[in-house]
């Protein structure tokens, strides 16, 4: 029998049934109510559980103020005593902290990314729970907040400095939550307060800033907030972003005028980790992001402030920034790169990697091209070792008409190695439907072989650039 009440979580109170969430109800409802509480734990009832607000049940249950959950997940699950507090009823949540520690033992490590926050004795993957010091933060019950730390409430509270950064006033809230965690996590904790101060830097409160990024995760992945525009799991580019990277994006915004980012980056311990990243361009450090956004000025404080520029190319970050800048199109992210020192045939990474030249050629931007040649990129350097493309074939395969002239002109060669350059250029842009571009290539390749010769044997890539050069600056 017992057995049958606790697995459908039932109680016979004055002869009628009730869930353990109507119960609850029942009794906030009725302060002096203490033994109806007090009943239902002592014939062992789980305490430490969560109820879904959203699901229909408790729908009509106002208890929080209109404060949505970050990212996509669901809505708030309740613990009971993060209700009875939210509810202003001092006697339960008297009573359900005198029946131990299990009331207030939830662990919201996870960020909005990671999905992961859970109770210890349930796994709510797809939603985040209102913890009691989240509750007592809502009510800004400072006291309360220090009893629940006191029997043992993990200060590492995800929940709670998030919906301090909503409400926007609890300084000295956090503080306190702060020093409970310095004391509990000596060393510091990966993903602490990260959607806090992803949320403070948006909305450019500085003051909650100031306490909370000396001690949380800058660079911890979290849910991009993307407005409430679009259906509710609409699929969004960003896989996450950070803290840092907000700090970023706003900077480049603002054009230099970001005041998060000239504060944040005396406190970042790596300028070259990963703080955002988008399904199209990968995985992104803070220099990275900064050039995918087109600004010189963030760029600039980056580098000053000790970030990477010479980054190599590898499996999670497929660009270096130079490679970043010409597939950008950024011409004056480019040269202020060259004019550090940075070679302009930087190595490409292993798969789907492309040299910077390679790259402004694939998406056509012709001055950034002319930049790279005149700093000494190679035309005719060979493609990556995984779906990699020449600067020509990769013109050819996109359709870049004009790009495709300008390479030629400045000695893209179509004839060495059995004109293999050609070749797959063709198979690209056959395959791609570039007609246009494919026709474009066999004028090309006719127009470089009659200029050598009927007598033509290959010399190698650099032996027939500028032969008959009259003739094809004619064709042009």
């Amino acid at each position: 029998m017992l057995k049958s009440i606790l697995d459908r979580a039932f109680l016979e109170i004055d002869g009628q049934k009730a869930t353990w969430d109507q119960m609850l109800r029942f009794s906030l409802s009725a302060a002096v109510l203490r033994s109806p509480i007090e009943h239902v734990l002592k014939i062992g009832h789980p305490i430490n559980v969560c109820d879904d607000m959203t699901d229909g049940k408790l729908a009509d249950w106002k208890l929080l103020p209109d404060i949505p959950t970050p990212g996509l997940g669901k809505g708030w699950n309740y613990t009971p005593l993060a209700a009875a507090i939210l509810g202003g009823n001092t006697i339960t949540v008297r009573t359900l902290i005198d029946y131990g520690i299990q009331a207030v033992s939830f662990r919201v490590h996870g960020t909005s990314h990671e999905y992961n926050s859970y109770a210890t004795t349930s796994d709510y993957r797809h939603g985040w729970i209102l913890t009691p010091l989240a509750a007592a933060a809502v009510t800004n019950d400072v006291p309360l907040c220090k009893e629940i730390l006191r029997i043992g409430a993990d200060p590492f509270d995800n929940s709670a400095l998030l919906l301090c950064s909503v409400i926007g006033s609890r300084e000295e809230f956090v503080a306190l939550l702060i020093s409970a965690f310095k004391a509990r996590y000596p060393d510091g904790a990966q993903s602490f307060g990260s959607d806090a101060l992803y949320n403070v830097i948006r909305g450019d409160n500085l003051r909650l800033l100031k306490l909370l990024a000396k001690d949380g995760d800058l660079t911890g992945p979290v849910e991009k907030d993307r407005g409430g525009e679009g259906p509710p799991y609409s699929r969004s580019d960003i896989v996450f972003t950070s803290p840092l990277g907000q700090a970023v994006l706003q900077h480049a915004e603002r054009q230099g005028a970001g005041e998060a980012l000239d504060y944040l980056l005396p406190l970042v311990k790596d300028l070259n980790a990963i703080v955002h990243r988008t399904y199209r361009h990968g995985s992104m450090t803070p220099l990275l992001y900064a050039i995918s956004l087109g600004s010189l000025a963030t760029v600039q404080k980056l580098h000053q402030a000790g970030a990477d520029i010479s980054l190599p190319a590898k499996w999670l970050i497929p660009r270096t920034p130079l490679q970043a800048a010409a597939q950008a199109g950024s011409k004056d992210i480019v040269e202020y790169l060259l004019n550090q020192g940075i070679i302009s045939n930087e190595s490409p990474a292993d798969r789907a990697g492309a040299t910077a030249l390679q790259l402004a050629a694939i998406t056509g931007k012709i001055g950034v091209a002319t930049v790279l040649l005149d700093a000494g990129a190679e035309i005719n350097a060979p493609p990556a070792f995984g779906d990699g493309r020449t600067a020509f074939e990769g013109a050819t395969e996109h359709g870049r008409i004009e790009m495709m002239i300008f390479l030629v002109s400045r000695g893209a060669d179509l004839l060495s190695n059995g004109s293999v350059q050609y070749r797959r250029a063709v198979e690209f842009a056959e395959d791609n439907a570039q007609h246009a571009a494919r026709k474009l290539a066999d004028e090309l390749y006719g127009k470089v072989s009659a200029s050598q010769g009927p007598s033509f044997i290959d010399m190698g890539a650099d032996a027939w650039a500028g032969v008959g050069a009259s003739g094809f600056e004619n064709f042009l």
